[in-house]
């Protein structure tokens, strides 16, 4: 029985914590509004070259969309990718 407190706790505790990175992250987007410019222009310059290339569209989606997030999150920690 107090096992399953335990386990009770730690779970509302991910929830909380989880929660909090989760408003972080929609307070941090709203902030610079320029994110979605950002990002879009990223994906379609990016998934334009894909598709020039002969790759199915749906392969160059989720290239382009990983490689443009992981650009954006990089400039927001200040870390430089080598692209």
């Amino acid at each position: 029985m107090a096992n399953n407190k335990v386990i009770a706790v730690v779970f509302m505790f991910i929830v909380v914590v989880a929660a909090q990175q989760v408003q972080n992250a929609v307070a941090e987007d709203k902030q610079d509004p320029s994110f979605k410019e950002r990002f879009k222009a990223c994906y379609n310059e990016c998934h334009r070259k894909c598709t020039s290339k002969g790759s199915s569209s749906t392969y160059c989606e989720v290239k382009c969309d990983a490689s443009c997030g992981a650009s954006e999150a990089a400039a927001k920690l200040g870390i430089n990718l080598g692209d």
